[in-house]
Formats: structure tokens, C-alpha cells, sequence
């Protein structure tokens, strides 16, 4: 992005134009006639309407950001509610959708945390009951429980 200001016309005025990426996105003409020599004006009137814009990039930044913190939470709590349901892959399929708007968020992180130890805890809870089967003479395709 740039802020690009400039001393027009006869009687000269100023004009100030922000280009981004090539197209000229918003501009300003000063109301005021000026001496073409004074670049103090220039330099003010440049100042001031450089501010503006960042100012109004700011705010918008923090109104997307704001609004991913409220997507991502919503997601969160979406997450947590399959969790609460034991449906371990559709919590971390919602997961992955909220690190995405609110990267390196401490609770998403230890979410994934206790998912991946849940699903550590299930493969060894499934190993240790298929020894404890196969100790008593159980085979899988017996059809345990059937």
C-alpha cells in the first residue's frame, strides 16, 4: 500500500491517493489553495491523511479479528460438545477449523492435547482387553458379545 500525495492544478491544491496493488483504492483533494513551494503544508496535509488510513486499517483489522475470536469460539464449544459426546473425530475436524481463525490459541492447543492422549488411551485400552480376550481363549472373529 502506498499514500501518495501531490501538488495538482493551477492554482495548485494538493491531492492524495492510496494505490494498492496498483489501483488507486481512495483519494483526497485539499480544499484549500497552496503556494506549490511550501512543502510544509504538504508534508502536514501527507502526515494527517497517512494517519487516517492506517487508523481505519487498524480498526478493520480489529473488527476481522473480533469476529474470528467469536467464530473461533463458537467452534470451540462445538468442539467441546462433540467431545462431551465421545465423537473424538468430529471434535477434531471442528478443531482444526477454529486453530484456522484463531491460530495459537492456548485452549485449542490443549485440546488437541487431550484428543490425541484420549486416542492413545483407547488404542491401549483396546490392546490390553484383545490380551486379556486372547488370555481367556476369546479370538476376535469369535464375535465377542454376538
Amino acid at each position: 500500500m502506498t499514500v501518495q500525495t501531490e501538488v495538482v492544478g493551477e492554482p495548485a491544491r494538493l491531492s492524495t491517493f492510496v494505490d494498492y496493488r496498483g489501483r488507486v483504492r481512495k483519494s483526497w483533494q485539499s480544499p484549500f489553495l497552496i503556494d506549490p513551494d511550501d512543502h510544509d503544508v504538504a508534508r502536514d496535509w501527507h502526515q494527517k491523511i497517512e494517519q487516517e488510513v492506517r487508523e481505519g486499517l487498524k480498526r478493520l483489522a480489529k473488527s476481522v479479528r473480533d469476529r474470528s475470536e467469536t467464530v473461533g469460539a463458537c467452534l470451540f464449544a462445538a468442539s467441546m460438545r462433540a467431545y462431551a459426546t465421545r465423537d473424538y473425530d468430529r471434535a477434531r475436524v471442528i478443531l482444526r477449523g477454529c486453530e484456522k481463525l484463531v491460530p495459537g490459541d492456548a485452549r485449542v492447543e490443549a485440546a488437541f492435547a487431550r484428543l490425541r492422549s484420549v486416542a492413545s488411551a483407547s488404542r491401549t485400552s483396546g490392546a490390553r482387553i484383545a490380551r486379556e480376550a486372547s488370555g481367556l481363549g476369546v479370538r476376535a472373529r469369535d464375535g465377542v458379545g454376538a
